[in-house]
């Protein structure tokens, strides 16, 4: 800056200052007064030569000083210049009455300009000065960019964007070399200090802090370290899933052949307002299935999202129970019907009818028959579409899809069922037999293989010693035995006929059990035998079988002792015979 003063008087002090958009901006420390303050130079350069003014004689003296002021790029630069003097040796003592009046410049750029001529009592004085634009440029401001995921601005947001922990955050589009921000949460001041991401594009991490509003400044800084204009931005912040509220462990009973409807009551809440997308993989009200051959549990899983994408996944369990047992749990099973006489004990086992039929020929409509005076222990169950549980019977639960009629002194508790009581009736494999007829006297031991008809002797004993076993027909005369050394399995086109006092079991001390000997006969009933039974099972007849005649009726005479299971298209149980489950059979 120059001030230039015309006149005749001799050396001068010469105070001046400048202001800068509202504040003082001063070199070197000067006079004092009235809070102003003022730069002071002493030294003037009284070189004679001519100066401005009218007459032309006058000393010109110059203060040259270069200032440097900060300013942001495009802010006017508003220039306040002041000047006194002072005679006497020593700092200028500032009078406010002695004060030229200021003037005022604004300017937006660089250039030499002029204040004008400012009077006093010893002359006129002008103040030149000159800006220099040394301002290193500005980075582009860039734009701010919210990524996915995010949510509004609406009213659930409270007019702000809301951001998952995920979402990035970042500027765009700037040539800065590197991005200052600070962030904290809206209902805290913002840190002094700045934190910065030196890699393009620029990420501005939100996380860390808590969930809700949270504020943030920046700007993008130059490789000069020039800082742009600071911004600043609002977001609602959400890091916290749905909280999930799941049943606990759900156990049912199916009501029918495929399961039970099951209905729940499951929820999802977020901690902040707006929709939760929340489902479960098997919804409530859907049937959930029965198992085939035992209980079945289903796990439902649930799954819920928030508005950015919180998840939440959790999970519970839904079994299902047949009320009255599956194919394993029954010791005799009919397809139509079942008829057990009167002091017939089932010591383990359900007994049941399949599906509805025309019923038990004496007693039309009813598919279980059972007693006078049977008993039934150890919770067997009765289950079929309509049950007659004769007098003096004692049974357990017994269930029934249509009526029941309970006799005199029955013993029971009578319960709604469903029919059918399966998926459907055991497997039978297809098969075909042929060869030799065998008659087998004495004892025997017979390998595997297929063979024509075998007939068993009275008194006669033959060891089957394991293997498939391929036969038209059977027949195991009274007194006869069959024993069974190993597994094995028969497969009989025709009948099977075992005699009265007959024994049909494994081996004693040979670890097989009934359930390890399988017998399917194929044969309709009919002649020549009386009553002609596809399978047919003396009176005090011993057996540890699983027998199974799809295709007839499998009957087992008075005091037989039968374990195992006994299946068949019919069943007919005479009185007194005791039976015990060990079934091998199940539900395709």
């Amino acid at each position: 800056m120059r001030v230039w003063r015309s006149g005749d008087d001799g050396d001068a002090e010469w105070a001046w200052g400048l202001r800068v958009n509202e504040k003082w901006i001063f070199p070197v420390a000067g006079s004092a007064e009235d809070g102003l303050h003022f730069y002071e130079e002493s030294s003037i350069d009284d070189n004679d030569n001519d100066c401005p003014g009218s007459d032309g004689d006058c000393d010109d003296y110059s203060i040259n000083e270069t200032l440097t002021v900060s300013v942001k790029p495009g802010e006017p630069i508003n220039i306040w210049s002041r000047i006194i003097e002072a005679d006497d040796p020593g700092p200028a003592v500032f009078d406010p009455n002695d004060v030229l009046p200021t003037y005022d410049h604004d300017h937006f750029g660089p250039g030499n300009f002029s204040t004008g001529l400012l009077e006093n009592s010893d002359g006129a004085y002008e103040v030149f000065y000159t800006i220099t634009d040394v301002t290193k440029a500005s980075p582009t401001l860039g734009s701010l960019t919210i990524g996915a995921p995010q949510y509004g601005p609406n009213a659930d947001t409270g007019g702000v964007v809301r951001v998952s922990g995920a979402t990035p955050v970042s500027l765009e589009g700037s040539n800065a070399s590197k991005l200052e921000y600070r962030i904290a949460a809206n209902s805290q001041p913002l840190p002094t200090s700045w934190q910065f991401d030196p890699t393009s594009p620029f990420n501005i991490p939100i996380t860390g802090q808590p969930d809700g509003k949270v504020k943030f400044q920046y700007a993008p800084v130059s490789s000069e370290d020039i800082v742009a204009e600071r911004r600043s931005a609002i977001v609602e912040l959400d890091t916290t899933p749905p909280v999930l509220t799941l049943p606990a462990p759900i156990t049912v009973f199916a009501d029918q052949t495929a399961g039970k409807v099951v209905n729940y009551v499951a929820t999802a809440v977020d901690n902040l307002p707006g929709p939760v997308d929340f489902s479960c993989d098997t919804p409530s009200g859907s049937v959930f299935p029965n198992g085939k051959n035992a209980p079945l549990t289903t796990t439902v899983t649930c799954t819920a999202k928030d508005t950015v994408l919180n998840t939440s996944t959790g999970s519970f369990t839904v079994t299902v129970v047949s009320p009255f047992g599956y194919i394993p749990d029954f010791v005799i099973l009919g397809r139509e019907w079942v008829s057990i006489s009167s002091g017939v004990t089932v010591q383990t086992g359900n007994v049941g009818g399949f599906d509805q039929s025309a019923g038990v020929p004496s007693q039309a409509g009813f598919e279980v028959v059972a007693g006078p005076s049977a008993i039934f222990q150890g919770g067997s169950q009765i289950a079929t579409h309509s049950d007659r549980i004769e007098a003096s019977t004692h049974a357990g639960d017994v269930f029934y899809a249509d009526q029941f009629v309970g006799g005199n002194n029955a013993v029971l508790v009578p319960k709604v069922g469903y029919v059918p009581l399966f998926f459907n009736m055991p497997a039978v494999p297809s098969f075909t037999a042929g060869g030799p007829n065998l008659v087998i006297a004495g004892t025997q031991v017979l390998a595997a293989g297929s063979y024509g008809k075998l007939a068993v002797n009275p008194n006669a004993t033959l060891t089957l010693s394991g293997g498939n076993y391929y036969f038209t027909s059977i027949e195991v005369k009274p007194g006869a035995r069959v024993r069974f050394s190993a597994a094995s399995t028969l497969h009989v086109t025709g009948r099977v006929l075992v005699g009265n006092g007959a024994e049909v079991k494994p081996t004693a001390a040979s670890g097989v059990l009934p359930h390890d000997v399988v017998l399917y006969a194929g044969g309709t009933d009919g002649p020549p035998n009386n009553p002609g039974d596809a399978i047919a099972i003396g009176s005090n007849a011993v057996v540890g079988i699983n027998a199974y005649a799809p295709s007839g009726t499998l009957s087992v005479g008075s005091y037989a002792n039968a374990t195992g299971a006994f299946v068949g298209r019919r069943v007919l149980v005479g009185s007194n015979v005791v039976f015990r489950k060990d079934s091998v059979f199940v539900c395709p």
